[in-house]
């Protein structure tokens, strides 16, 4: 099934900031032994955070509103462009795949870029 996604790109800065702050958050976490069932999972946050760190030195795109119906996702899109406007942001569009009974649009592929969709929202909001 196609989707269609309003990516955001984190810079370098903005992943080491966010590293930064979910290590702080874990770091809180461990201190109260009520919490003990999510130190795990604390710990797998900044694992897999400081990978993606590791893994894109440019920084990196991910996917910050998605919808399988194209009216949809440009009232969703243009409200998130609206909502980030001024806040230097970079976004793009892309039309991905999903699996067929997927319940959310978390786990695209196959995704290509679709300049003239993101041109039409930057215009129309």
């Amino acid at each position: 099934m196609k989707v269609w996604i309003l990516e955001a790109f984190a810079t370098k800065e903005k992943l080491e900031a966010d590293l930064a702050q979910f290590k702080e958050m874990r770091d809180e976490t461990k201190k109260d032994e009520s919490k003990k069932d999510l130190w795990d999972t604390a710990d797998m946050i900044v694992e897999v955070h400081e990978k993606l760190v590791a893994e894109n030195p440019n920084g990196h795109w991910y996917g910050f509103e998605g919808k399988v119906n194209y009216k949809d996702f440009c009232y969703v899109a243009k409200q998130a462009l609206i909502r980030n406007k001024g806040k230097n942001m970079k976004f793009r569009v892309m039309k991905a795949e999903i699996d067929d009974n997927a319940e959310t649009w978390i786990g695209y592929r196959n995704a290509e870029e679709n300049v003239g969709v993101m041109k039409y929202l930057l215009a129309t909001t």
